[in-house]
């Protein structure tokens, strides 16, 4: 027996009314359940002290209030016969009612009225047996879940006000909330119940990671999960946040992906409302930039914590990278780095080497494009020379310099008058095109975004280099995306720039992109070629799991093709069984042979559901399959 079951019969044990086997089985769980043998002593002991306690005897006077409170609440032509029979009732039950009984019925009147004041104001509910499941309590575990005390948890355990629980390096566990709202605790993470009552639910996550599923909630409901130095507050919604620090000064880092509904999101100084399909991150008290949820930023959250992303190019392309005097590839160049200060060398044979240093934030990138200086060998008296080409000054132009190290001050207007200087009076083309992306990356914090434009498509229908034109194109779809909400304008760019630069290093996060906002405004068609390209083209992407998912998502809701779905959903479980969407998938996978008629694969499918989540998501509606498909076959 569990300790659900034990606690339903747990009266009858005390009396010992009920059949030997049962009594004996609740006596097994007894001696290996410490939480029920707790419970049970105390309450016997409650029970014991009241059948102890001696009944007051009530006066004449006050049985006569009670009768008057009862007698207004008959109907007016039944008082006159009733009065005697009520008056007298009344006093017979107190003549005959043993202790015993009285105190059972204090019990259980109560209790009842104890708990439901706790859950219509604002006040605390006292941890019992009766309102065991009225608190958090955990549903699943998987590997070694501990309390606050390091003691190990099982499952049932409930999570009252002030508790919290941890989970190791390899351990992880649901808790459930209220029929309908789950968390799920990953590893290495701490969370704690910090208020609960009908009104409201805050829980405060530590460390560590946590996924939400938040069943809708009543206007006057709160829900709110609190970080460090963030909240996210919801009123129905999926959605994962995550709290850690930057291992480069040890701010709290918190980010948030919502899936479903919308979430209110920020810190005391500043708060914003998350969408479904974006995500945001608050670096200390520094809010980031809201992106949608496929993007390069996501990727950091999920698999490189506490890192960021460093892209850069070089004209001519093909130089050696070095990155902390450790050869990383060859540009164009893109990888993830710790937070912090790295050092990067550029070496082309015939070409000067080129050094800098970046420092690097967390779930931020840093692009650098480099123009390498040629070395013009020639013959001086007998011997070899290499002197520096015009181009080998660019970067060294003071106006360009300045510019930059104005930027690097957050002096973005200033920047913007110094570059707009020499885009006017230089006739170097790399240097005009570097003014420019530099020019358009000002206009763009100071929000002046059709200036951050026009910038843009002056590299893109230029006379530069192909590496220039091609980051302009993606930086003009991502400006189209943000900041201009221009769905469709993003979609044109995207599909130039995968057309026009197949091998460009912005291709992946291009591609991806596309599917997605094919998706949301209604090309279904179109998004599911898409993500079927990109997973095909992509396998070892960190976003394949959740493209599978999106195809087949949109296979079966949007365009109905049952066995493309089946096909996206089979291969997401082949290739990721324990993955972040393995239990929709498997739902959707038998929900498909349903729908296609293969109702043995279907029901044998199901059954796999319903053993692998025996407290899943979807076990209502795996039931009810079941049930029709059963129920035909008996047909």
């Amino acid at each position: 027996m569990n300790c659900r079951s034990v606690m339903k019969h747990i009266q009858a044990y005390r009396d010992q009314t009920h059949s030997p086997a049962l009594l004996n089985a609740i006596d097994i769980h007894m001696k290996e359940c410490a939480a029920c043998r707790s419970e049970w002593t105390s309450q016997n002991n409650l029970l014991s002290l009241l059948e102890k306690s001696t009944v007051p005897e009530l006066s004449d006077t006050s049985w006569q209030v009670i009768h008057a409170a009862i007698m207004n609440e008959l109907p007016a032509i039944d008082r006159s016969r009733k009065t005697a029979q009520v008056f007298s009732y009344f006093r017979n039950i107190y003549s005959f009612a043993t202790p015993k009984a009285i105190a059972a019925l204090l019990v259980f009147v109560l209790v009842p009225v104890t708990v439901f004041l706790a859950f219509h104001t604002d006040l605390p509910i006292v941890a019992t047996h009766f309102n065991r499941g009225m608190y958090p309590h955990i549903a699943s575990i998987d590997g070694a879940v501990y309390s606050s005390e390091q003691q190990p948890l099982t499952c049932d355990f409930s999570i009252t006000p002030g508790k919290s629980i941890h989970t190791d390096n390899k351990s992880s566990v649901a808790i459930q909330v209220d029929k309908k709202t789950e968390l799920n605790l990953g590893k290495s993470s701490e969370c704690s119940v910090r208020r609960f009552s009908r009104k409201e639910a805050v829980f405060s996550l530590s460390k560590g990671d946590l996924r939400a599923q938040v069943s809708k909630r009543k206007p006057n409901q709160l829900f709110r999960i609190e970080t460090p130095n963030a909240f996210c507050e919801v009123i129905g919604t999926r959605f994962d946040v995550t709290a850690l620090s930057d291992p480069a000064n040890g701010k709290p880092i918190t980010t948030l992906v919502v899936h479903e509904g919308t979430v209110k999101f920020g810190s005391l100084q500043k708060n914003v409302f998350v969408k479904s399909g974006h995500a945001i991150a608050l670096l200390g008290d520094s809010l980031s930039d809201e992106v949608t949820s496929d993007d390069a930023l996501i990727s950091l959250i999920r698999n490189n914590p506490g890192k960021g992303k460093f892209v850069v190019t070089s004209e001519p392309s093909g130089a050696a990278v070095f990155i902390d005097n450790v050869k990383e590839g060859k540009t164009p160049f893109a990888t993830t780095l710790s937070g912090g200060k790295h050092s990067v060398r550029l070496v082309k044979n015939n070409f000067a080497v080129w050094n800098d240093s970046v420092d690097i934030h967390v779930f931020s990138t840093i692009n650098r494009s480099v123009t390498l200086t040629h070395r013009n060998q020639n013959v001086v008296n007998g011997s070899i020379v290499s002197t520096p080409s015009a181009a080998e000054s660019i970067f060294d132009n003071p106006l360009f310099q300045s510019a930059v190290d104005c930027m690097s001050k957050g002096d973005y207007k200033q920047a913007a008058g110094l570059l707009n200087q020499l885009i006017a009076a230089t006739k170097i083309t790399r240097l005009k095109a570097a003014a420019y992306q530099k020019l358009s990356i000002c206009y763009t914090n100071m929000d002046e975004n059709e200036k951050a434009l026009d910038a843009l498509n002056s590299i893109v229908d230029g006379a530069f280099s192909t590496d220039y034109r091609a980051t302009a194109l993606f930086e003009r779809a991502t400006l189209f995306r943000t900041s201009f909400h221009d769905a469709q304008k993003a979609i044109n760019d995207l599909e130039r720039y995968i057309k026009e630069f197949p091998s460009g290093i912005w291709n992946e996060e291009a591609m991806l992109l596309l599917a997605q906002l094919q998706q949301l405004t209604g090309s279904y068609r179109k998004a599911a070629a898409t993500f079927s390209d990109f997973c095909t083209f992509y396998p070892k992407n960190v976003q394949h799991e959740k493209a599978l998912y999106s195809l087949g998502t949109i296979c079966y809701a949007n365009l109905s093709d049952y066995n493309g779905a089946l096909a996206a959903f089979n291969q997401l479980l082949h290739e990721n069984p324990n993955g972040e969407f393995s239990e929709d998938a498997s739902f959707w996978s038998a929900d498909c042979q349903f729908r296609l008629g293969k109702t043995q694969n279907a029901l044998q499918t199901f059954k796999q559901y319903q053993a692998s989540y025996p407290n899943g998501k979807w076990v209502k509606e795996t039931k009810t399959r079941l049930h029709t498909i059963e129920t035909a076959e008996a047909r």
